[in-house]
């Protein structure tokens, strides 16, 4: 969702999507897919476009945000473009987040 946005330039070469199951990675076509756990009551923020379910600009970056301050994932976070995101809709989002070192990353980060 963040390169669908243009919040993230580059293509990833990992393609993520999130899952209340356990986290799963495999290779299909030489491209690599990951299915990341997120916590069931993290599961809200979703939009229908064409035939598929998307993470909202907000959410995705949330989530992302959310796999980096628990150490799972990076991402050069100066390289990321945030005009997309509205702040108002994220500062209401992350209420929804019980994880203080993501409410920290997003004040550094977010302005």
């Amino acid at each position: 969702a963040l390169s669908f946005y243009g919040i993230l330039a580059q293509f990833p070469y990992t393609i993520t999507s999130v899952t209340p199951a356990k986290t799963k990675k495999i290779v299909y076509n030489e491209k690599e897919f990951e299915f990341a756990h997120l916590k069931k009551e993290y599961f809200f923020g979703f939009v229908k476009k064409d035939n598929f379910l998307i993470a909202l600009p907000e959410k995705a970056l949330l989530d992302e945000l959310y796999f980096i301050s628990k150490g799972l994932t990076s991402v050069p976070l100066d390289e990321l473009n945030l005009s997309p995101i509205n702040k108002n809709k994220l500062k209401k989002m992350i209420k929804y987040y019980k994880f203080l070192p993501l409410k920290n990353l997003v004040e550094k980060y977010v302005k």
